[in-house]
């Protein structure tokens, strides 16, 4: 993790509250329509914190075991393939059918999405599936903001960006242990791997 910017002095001797200060970015910093990429941010990486709560207990957000929904996520699949095979060796046609399959997808799909909690959202295979997602996209999203912002008043400086992003993105107890989590570093890999995605 990165030292705190509040508890560091830049180059100039200035603290980082007066640098961002003289740029005139306070008002942009602490009103809408900014204010509520922040509370965004803030909002999914507490959904996160909750999320990785239940992981390490090994439970879904329904209160099951993730042993459970794996094993019904596989049997789902299988029954489903058993069913579909049957009704081509026979050449019945899916319409016969159709009710039942389109339930089992839906119940399939619910089970697959509590191993691969981003599945609904991205709707990706699970192979590209990357574990801090919603963290990264949110951090995205609060960079974007601001370098949108930077362009607007001709502010080229990505540096800034990412230190505001890690400041903006970071818990509450970063203050009290000088160290932001995420680091500026890693919002500008973040940057970069985007960049990479096809």
């Amino acid at each position: 993790m990165a030292p705190h910017p509040y508890a560091v002095k830049i180059r100039s001797g200035k603290s980082f509250y007066r640098h961002v200060q003289r740029l005139g970015l306070l008002d942009f910093l602490l009103k809408p329509p900014f204010l509520w990429e922040i509370r965004r941010a803030w909002f999914f990486r507490r959904h996160y914190e909750l999320e990785e709560q239940l992981r390490k207990r090994k439970k879904s957000q329904h209160g099951y075991p993730l042993a459970f929904h794996r094993e019904m996520m596989l049997a789902i699949a299988s029954h489903s393939e058993r069913v579909s095979r049957i009704a081509r060796k026979h050449r019945v046609p899916r319409n016969w059918f159709k009710g039942y399959y389109s339930q089992s997808l839906k119940h399939l799909f619910s089970e697959a999405s509590v191993i691969y909690p981003e599945l609904l959202r991205w709707f990706e295979p699970s192979s590209r599936l990357r574990p801090h997602s919603l963290g990264v996209e949110s951090r995205l999203m609060v960079f974007d903001a601001i370098t949108a912002e930077f362009a607007r008043r001709k502010i080229n400086n990505n540096t800034l960006a990412h230190q505001l992003t890690a400041l903006i993105c970071s818990p509450q107890n970063c203050i009290t242990t000088h160290r932001l989590d995420p680091s500026a570093d890693l919002v500008r890999r973040n940057i970069a791997d985007r960049k990479k995605r096809p």
